[in-house]
């Protein structure tokens, strides 16, 4: 193809052609054929395709995936015999899911193959025979077209001799066969063009330079110097010096004054922006081509931004400093639009440096400006880089990308250094500041700004672009006046300290957030409420779970000590029996957190189908073990067993998501001493130094989850060092603490006032068009959706606003809806798990930043389970009612309102804990191993409250409540004694009042009570006597509590303790082979802490439809117990603890085949 512009990719193709030069050599004739196997995630130029392993069975453990590309994919493979190859790909299809739609074409030196891929209609990856090729030696282009722009998902392509069918082969030996491609990317220039004008003058020429006008602030001092002598037809050089104040000094910092960019992008008419993926591309203004084999390829659409449109370099021509605290400078520049004049205003705020510019368009069309401030460094010269969500750590593209500020939980850019000689690590960013961010919901097409970790020649400077070439404001008409603002931003500090500086000072995030329409505590027991409801909250009594939504008769257990504790905190023995001993169960008998009766495609392996043996499944830890131990009040000991020593996980190898250091610390809990530590701490050490400290540089993509793959898990940090009391673990967790931080959203600010929610009486929802699973039959809440189900409505902005909230993986942050083209929103999260180890981070170091972002991610945000992604301004959420009745806009995940439950508990406790200055403080285990699932997990053993010790906590609506959202609450019972903790969860004075029901407290009428705030007494007086209590037994009283403060009512009670005295169990589970088809038995007595026991039986292995098991008791008063489907579990649910249960197992199978077990015994203890 010819090139429109030959001037402006002179060097572009010039690179290119060298890929076209001696590649048909003659090879020997005698040469053999043999198969050539190409990974498509191996591509080189995937166009819109994205690398990803989500689908199960992928050829080289990965794909390429895409909605609709609208450009080809392209790479180069070297050929090393020619002859007659037969083509093959590999694709994945669905039999009964719009079969053969996800078409694509496989091309081999610019041939579209006979038969278009992806449409072999049986369920997976399967491969196709494509089209036939006669090659010579040497290097062909492998391309990819999408068809028909409906999801296609290519995996492999396959050139082989005739006769070679890969379909007969196993993926994993056609490994054999695999070739790279011939590099193509480290040929191409990132920019293509002639320079406009001479460049700017070189470091060493500025040492000599004349300042023209200087402003400081009490951290930086900027300069714009001017050259002494002309360096080009425009005049004399002029650039920006810093210095920065370290240490009561001013230090020049080592950067060419001239070596920042400012520019602007042109594109005449519409700009051809495609905002489909994550990752904008543009098809450029002039095409972009690479030649082989004497053909020219144009590979259609860039991700380059710099390419985006026609450049044109601004240059500072003029400087003015007349007013105080400010410096005009005029820029100048020509290009294929014409002459532009630009004035920009510098000011500075602490280490930020703000520019404020506007110039005049020249020509109709879509404009940008670019600025790359400071300068650039090479990859190997940058210790950190954040441009969040995709670059962290070390992490960079290999060519320049841009994120939109919509998909951004922070809008900036931020490259951290360390120059030799100056002592001290410095970072540099480049932002949008918070005023220019407008009070509207991210969209695909809506980003005020853009941003680049790279600049033009691919080093690493960030910059900065807005408007967005193809976004909202970058269409103008000629003589309109562009006006742009950008913030730079230098610390001496490493990328912790400029996040924090640049969330306070430029992104102005603070506090904002207030309780809505309950507390902390009563959405909590509301969700507890919620739980109890086995149709609202699809809990499956058979499987023993709550449904996943997204696959069909599916549970997972992905918080599974919350139930225990939920009972515990409760002293609630039938919540244990109906939700938290089915729970455990599962946990014992199930090979990992989701289970179904038959394979699913995405969770539920054929491997995963048979029951295992107690406790040897995956997913559920040494952490969890530990905390069933704790919650079932040690009564178990044979539960200990499952929990491996420290000597045994420090022999394990692998990098799984909870590291080895922190699963050691369920042993040491139980059985602490100085070598287990020592081990503990040596294996903690070397984490931190390898995966917090070390470099990672392969950047991760879209798919993975943001909170448990993009940076360590650092939430452990801090009971390591509630442990040990080592600062070096505080300080890792703060690190660990600030890439959480990274995560979460700074903008847009919401207004003054009111906002107007789902105008027009319509609000789309998360991924609209798709209905889930609730069991076996597709199912959401509220559909099919009826006109008017979300009314409009102004509610004050503040509620509805994004900042706090984070991202679950990047995909599901940029939604396609299921294919449509609905631009409905990117999507955030409510599950913020991490919510109180942000506030415990505050409460050790005292940073409010930590607090901030803690509170602003949970306050407020629900009422009850609020559901899941949320993509547009809503309050439907935040309402008790909602997960009743809907419509479902924020995807109810039935499995994880468990989870969301944990949290809330979780920054409950801490809250009064940090408030208190851990004057109220309760033992706590660990849930985690789920994703970012970790909390603390509370109930199981005593805690103290302003020097009481002894005290259990208790949750009971019904026996003492508080009316005001603003203050979370809760009790705590033991030795005579009832404390009632209440904490003012709002940043104002709450004025509330405390309702008793003296029958359940405990507590006798008249009787004397305290209330401490703060741990002092702020009142003392006698409770109403009988005959002046609302129902007899009912008191209210009335409180104020000032903003941060804790307050304890306190009473004399005849409450018991905790859990009633009760023996441990002697013996363990009791394990039978069965013949086939039932593999495995496994009997096991659990004894639960209300002072009753169960039993638990199982066969490992599901037999076809038409058999049955049945529990057959020695004692005739109890009735038989049977199950005629899997899985072939029995639970009986009440068993006297002295009691010794004897019975025999019956099997039978549909073609008539019996087995009954010996008597088996699971003795009580008298």
């Amino acid at each position: 193809m010819p090139l429109a512009s030959p001037s402006r990719f002179f060097s572009f193709l010039a690179g290119l052609c060298l890929l076209g030069c001696g590649v048909m050599h003659a090879q020997p004739a005698t040469l053999p054929l043999r198969p050539l196997l190409l990974e498509c995630e191996d591509m080189e130029l995937p166009a819109g395709w994205t690398r990803t392993d989500s689908m199960p069975g992928s050829s080289g453990g990965a794909f390429l995936w895409s909605v609709a590309s609208e450009s080809d994919a392209f790479t180069v493979i070297e050929v090393e015999a020619g002859g007659r190859y037969d083509v093959w790909s590999r694709a994945w299809d669905f039999a009964d899911n719009e079969p053969g739609t996800r078409r694509f074409l496989v091309m081999v030196n610019g041939r579209p193959m006979d038969r278009e891929s992806g449409q072999h209609k049986t369920h997976g990856f399967a491969w196709e025979k494509v089209g036939t090729v006669v090659l010579s030696a040497g290097r062909q282009v492998i391309g990819l077209r999408d068809v028909t722009k409906h999801w296609s998902r290519p995996d492999a392509i396959l050139l082989a001799p005739r006769g070679f069918d890969p379909s007969k082969k196993k993926p994993a030996d056609l490994q054999a066969y695999r070739v790279m491609p011939v590099p193509v990317r480290h040929t191409l220039r990132m920019e293509g063009t002639a320079p406009e004008s001479a460049p700017a003058a070189g470091s060493s020429a500025w040492e000599d330079a004349t300042t023209l006008a200087s402003i400081e602030s009490d951290a930086l001092r900027m300069s714009f110097v001017q050259v002494g002598q002309p360096v080009s037809s425009s005049g004399a050089a002029i650039g920006r010096r810093l210095e920065i104040k370290k240490d009561g000094r001013w230090v020049p910092l080592p950067l060419n004054p001239g070596a920042e960019s400012l520019f602007v992008l042109h594109v005449p008419g519409a700009s051809k922006l495609n905002s489909s993926a994550f990752i904008p591309r543009w098809t450029p203004p002039s095409p972009i081509v690479f030649t082989v084999n004497g053909r020219d390829y144009d590979i259609g659409e860039t991700e380059n931004p710099f390419l985006a449109g026609n450049r044109t370099t601004l240059r500072p021509v003029s400087v003015r400093g007349e007013k105080p605290g400010e410096i005009s400078v005029t820029y100048e520049g020509a290009g294929s639009a014409g002459s532009i004049r630009a004035v920009g205003t510098w000011t500075l705020d602490g280490p930020a440096q703000r520019l404020d510019l506007a110039f005049e368009t020249p020509a109709a069309g879509n404009w940008s400006v670019g600025f790359s401030p400071f300068q650039g460094w090479p990859r190997s010269a940058v210790g950190f880089v954040q441009q969040p969500p995709l670059f962290q750590m070390q992490r960079l593209p290999e060519t320049p990308k841009m994120t939109s500020s919509a998909t951004m939980p922070h809008p900036m850019s931020l490259v951290q250094v360390s120059p030799e000689g100056l002592g001290f690590p410095l970072s540099f960013a480049v932002a949008a500041p918070a005023e220019r961010m407008p009070f509207e919901w991210g969209r695909r097409a809506n980003s005020p700004y853009g941003f680049s970790i790279l600049n033009n020649h691919g080093e690493v400077q960030g910059t900065a672009f807005s408007p967005v070439l193809g976004m909202t404001g970058s269409e103008l008409p000629a003589g309109r006046t562009l006006r742009v603002g950008f913030v730079a931003h230098c610390l001496p500090s490493d990328w912790t300290g400029a996040l924090a500086d640049l969330s306070d000072r430029v992104f102005r995030v603070t506090d904002y957030r207030e309780p809505v329409a309950a507390s902390l505590t009563g959405a909590a027991l509301n969700m507890i409420d919620l739980i109890k409801n086995a149709d609202a909250s699809g809990w499956d009594a058979k499987l023993r779970g709550h449904y996943n939504i997204e696959s069909e008769s599916t549970v997972t257990q992905s918080s599974p000590l919350t139930a225990l504790s939920v009972a515990r905190l409760t002293r609630d023995p039938e919540f244990y029996t109906t939700r938290a001993l089915p729970t455990l169960e599962f946990t014992l008998s199930r090979a990992g957190v989701h289970h179904a009766t038959k394979p699913t495609l995405l969770y539920v392996p054929p491997s995963n189908i048979p029951l295992v043996a107690p406790g040897s499944g995956r997913g559920f830890g040494p952490r969890y073990w530990h905390g069933v131990h704790e919650l079932t009040a040690r009564l178990n000991p044979w539960v200990r067993s499952l929990i491996p020593d420290v000597a045994e996980l420090s022999r394990r190898t692998g990098s799984p998501l909870v590291p080895f250091w922190s699963q050691m610390l369920a042993d040491y809990q139980l059985s602490p001493s100085p070598e287990k530590l020592a081990v503990i701490e040596a294996a903690c050490d070397q984490w931190i130094a390898e995966t917090l400290h070390g470099r990672h540089e392969t950047p991760l993509g879209i798919m993975p989850f943001y909170n448990a793959a993009f940076y360590p898990y650092w939430w452990d940090l801090l009971d390591l060092h509630a442990i040990t009391g080592r600062e070096k673990y505080l300080e890792a967790a703060v690190e660990g603490g600030f890439h959480t931080v990274s995560g979460l959203w700074s903008h847009p600010l919401a207004p003054a006032g009111d906002t107007t929610v789902h105008p027009g009486g319509e609000y789309p929802g998360y991924l609209l068009d798709h209905v889930y699973w609730k069991g076996a039959e597709p199912y959401r809440l509220g559909y099919p959706r009826r006109p008017g189900d979300m009314p409009e409505r102004k509610v004050p902005a503040w509620r509805v606003s994004r900042v706090g909230l984070g991202l679950e993986q990047p995909i599901t942050l940029y939604p396609t809806n299921s294919g449509t083209t609905a631009d409905v929103g990117v999507g955030n999260i409510f599950n913020n798990a991490w919510a109180p180890s942000l506030l415990r981070l505050y409460g050790l170091t005292g940073r409010e930043l930590f607090r901030t972002y803690a509170r602003n991610t949970i306050i407020g945000r629900f009422a009850n389970y609020p559901g899941y992604y949320v993509n547009n301004f809503t309050d439907v959420s935040q309402y008790p009612e909602y997960p009743y009745k809907g419509p479902d806009v924020t995807n109810i995940y039935y499995h994880h309102i468990p989870v969301h439950l944990a949290f809330t508990l979780d920054y409950i406790f801490t809250e009064a804990e940090t408030l208190s200055g851990g004057a109220v403080k309760f033992p706590w285990v660990k849930q985690q191993g789920y994703v970012w699932f970790t909390n603390r997990i509370y109930g199981h053993a005593p805690g103290s409250v302003y020097g009481d010790d002894g005290l259990w906590p208790w949750l009971d609506r019904r026996a003492f409540s508080v009316d005001s959202p603003q203050v979370n609450y809760f009790g705590a019972v033991g030795g005579g004694k009832l404390r009632i903790v209440v904490a003012n969860s709002s940043r104002r004075e709450a004025r509330a009042s405390l309702s008793l029901d003296l029958a359940r407290i405990g507590v006798a009428p008249g009787s004397v009570g305290h209330f401490l705030v703060d741990g002092r007494e702020a009142f003392a007086g006698a409770l109403p006597p009988a005959d002046r209590l609302a129902d007899g037994v009912r008191a209210a009283l009335p409180f104020t509590l000032p903003a941060d403060a804790v307050g304890v009512f306190c009473f004399d009670s005849d409450l018991p303790d905790g859990a009633p005295a009760a023996p441990p169990l002697r013996t363990g589970p009791v394990r039978l082979d069965l013949p086939e088809p039932w593999g495995r038995l496994h009997a096991l007595r659990i004894r639960s802490p209300f002072g009753f026991d169960s039993l638990y039986v199982y066969a490992e292995k599901m037999p076809p439809a038409g058999a049955s098991l049945r529990l057959r008791f020695s004692d005739p008063a109890r009735p038989p117990v049977v199950v005629a489907a899997a899985p072939y579990e029995v639970t009986v649910d009440t068993v006297p603890m002295a009691e010794a249960a004897v019975f025999q197992v019956e099997l039978s199978t549909a073609d008539g085949r019996n087995h009954t077990t010996p008597p088996i015994t699971l003795p009580g203890t008298p």
